[in-house]
């Protein structure tokens, strides 16, 4: 029976620890109502003398006696703790139901217009309106702006390489390829100076329109036009300009190719 009283004491002394540790975090009413809890189990503990305090006659009955004593005690522990959690249950449950409450009262008296005047409402939203379309405005005319300066930035950038071709003697592109990105109008650039030199040792003027045509069109079409141009040649013979037009002449086909 000893050992049996001295379980029970140390099973609550370690519930007395655990609670004083816990009590110590909480605040009221929850701190209150474990401090109780606490109180409970330090009367079980004062129940439990040191058996050695009784005669060995009456070591039984005073055990059991105590051990009554302390199933009571627990039980009454448990109904208590059992007692506090449903309260504590239907205390959240009760704020929950008023904080939905609430949650509705607000939502219908901001819908009827009691928290706010319906002019001052009107009055905010013209002005989001009124800010929306300012917004708008102002996108449009950075869009607006944007594409002239894109455009006055490619009217220059063809402008000073008509001004770069020009400069290298070679014929003007058209258009397109003079605003192409740098590096195929470069690449295009000089094959032209390539063929502009070869159709030249041929005899024929970088001012010839097919020079011109030649200098910048395909890789295709300039193999098919430089055969006609050799065709021609050999038809023709060897004159210091053989597709020049001949003076007094009023075919502006004559002496060329097509």
């Amino acid at each position: 029976m000893k050992a049996d009283v001295k379980a029970l004491r140390a099973y609550f002394q370690s519930q007395v620890t655990a609670l004083n540790a816990l009590i110590d975090t909480l605040t009221d009413p929850l701190k209150s109502q474990y401090s109780a809890l606490r109180d409970q189990f330090n009367q079980l503990l004062s129940g439990l003398p040191p058996l050695e305090q009784h005669a060995a006659a009456e070591e039984i009955n005073f055990g059991l006696d105590v051990l009554v004593g302390c199933i009571e005690r627990a039980n009454e522990v448990i109904a208590g703790l059992q007692g506090m959690l449903r309260q504590r249950q239907q205390e959240s449950d009760t704020q929950a139901q008023a904080l939905q409450s609430r949650i509705a009262q607000f939502e219908a008296r901001l819908k009827n217009g009691e928290l706010l005047d319906k002019t001052v409402h009107q009055e905010l939203i013209s002005a989001a309106t009124a800010k929306a379309s300012q917004e708008a405005g102002a996108e449009a005319e950075r869009k607006v702006r944007a594409e002239f300066e894109a455009t006055a930035a490619r009217a220059k950038l063809i402008a000073d390489r008509k001004a770069a071709v020009a400069s290298a003697g070679l014929p003007v592109p058209a258009e397109e390829l003079l605003s192409a990105a740098e590096e195929t109008f470069n690449g295009a650039k000089a094959k032209a100076q390539s063929r502009v030199e070869a159709l030249k040792a041929k005899g024929m003027a970088a001012t010839n329109g097919l020079v011109a045509r030649m200098a910048w069109c395909s890789e295709g079409e300039y193999a098919e036009l430089a055969g006609l141009v050799d065709e021609a040649l050999k038809v023709r013979g060897q004159r210091a300009e053989p597709f020049a037009v001949p003076a007094g002449s009023n075919s502006p086909a004559a002496g060329g190719v097509f």
